[in-house]
């Protein structure tokens, strides 16, 4: 990441037709979506909470956490179950799941997630999609 930004360095675009893709080298909200939630889970509270008050609070849809409390007790189960989902938190129509990835590393916050239309992540596919993102996910750490 990079101060309030999530940075895309690698992809891998599904073979569907119509897809979501983003660019390497992207710069996305942080405070957004299942992503922001897998980078923020890392932190320390107190750093979450100083992200969070220099953040200016935009919903960017409906489904969107409504105040900080919501959206810190979203942390709070991120840390439990490991993974982050969003039902279009971020952009309406889009699912996305996301693991972050533990690296021993203080100053480096990574995820790894999988974005798509919300006709294509089924709710019951995605124990499938959470427990392959966490596979690849422990591939990841055990290389670093």
């Amino acid at each position: 990441r990079s101060g309030l930004k999530a940075i895309i360095i690698d992809k891998s675009d599904s073979s569907y037709d119509l897809k979501i893709s983003s660019e390497i080298g992207a710069m996305i909200p942080l405070v957004a979506g299942a992503h922001g939630k897998a980078f923020l889970s890392l932190l320390k509270d107190r750093e979450i909470n100083e992200i969070l008050l220099h953040h200016k609070s935009k919903n960017n849809t409906h489904f969107s956490a409504k105040d900080k409390k919501q959206y810190l007790n979203d942390l709070i189960q991120v840390r439990k179950d490991g993974f982050a989902y969003e039902d279009e938190e971020y952009l309406e129509g889009i699912r996305a799941l996301a693991v972050p990835l533990n690296l021993k590393r203080d100053d480096l916050q990574c995820a790894i997630w999988a974005v798509g239309l919300k006709s294509q992540i089924k709710e019951r596919s995605l124990k499938t999609y959470t427990d392959f993102l966490k596979q690849i996910a422990t591939k990841i750490e055990s290389k670093v």
